[in-house]
């Protein structure tokens, strides 16, 4: 991602679109320990059948901290 980034702010890309892993599969980890902590039926119940999450667009105005971001492991 940082070379994405790098080159939308050096203006040679338009613009990227970051797609962590952790928020794609953070879903997953919260409905298991759902249904590990409330059990499997209940959590079914109560757990959202879709989670959507919202996913950083890198632009020439945002990439320097879109970097900073990912060099501490926060994106």
């Amino acid at each position: 991602m940082p070379p994405a980034i790098e080159a939308v702010a050096d203006g040679r890309m338009f613009a990227t679109v970051h797609n962590p892993s952790c928020r794609i599969h953070g879903g997953a980890l919260m409905a298991g320990v759902a249904a590990i902590v409330a059990g499997e039926r209940k959590a079914a119940k109560e757990f959202p059948s879709s989670c959507g999450y919202r996913r950083p667009g890198g632009y020439q105005n945002n990439a320097e901290g879109m970097l900073w971001m990912q060099r501490h492991f926060l994106i």
